[in-house]
């Protein structure tokens, strides 16, 4: 079942989140946040795919949906995020460096 998340400024809008992507997928607008989402991670060079080997640990992944909002409570866009399930990695097995974004000043 689908949640519904109301902006407390919007007085009229309503949407529908998907809480699944099989949701998702049957909707245009949340289908186009997912190509969007996809197609980012390819060009910022987030990651790549690459052939799965016998010894490999996969980490899965998740899809989060959310709606944001302008100002004064109108849809601005439907947001997709797609994100890895970090806390399958093992130190030193699939990771040996960390890195956090953290602006010194």
């Amino acid at each position: 079942m689908a949640s519904t998340l109301k902006h407390p400024t919007a007085s009229i809008y309503t949407s529908t989140i998907p809480v699944n992507v099989q949701q998702a997928l049957s909707s245009p607008e949340w289908l186009q946040a997912m190509k969007e989402e996809y197609q980012a991670l390819f060009s910022n060079d987030t990651w790549e795919l690459v052939p799965r080997e016998p010894h490999m640990n996969t980490v899965a992944n998740k899809w989060i949906f959310r709606i944001k909002y302008n100002a004064n409570g109108s849809l601005q866009r439907h947001k997709a995020r797609l994100v890895p399930k970090g806390f399958q990695q093992q130190p030193g097995i699939d990771f040996f460096e960390t890195f956090s974004p953290v602006v010194k000043p």
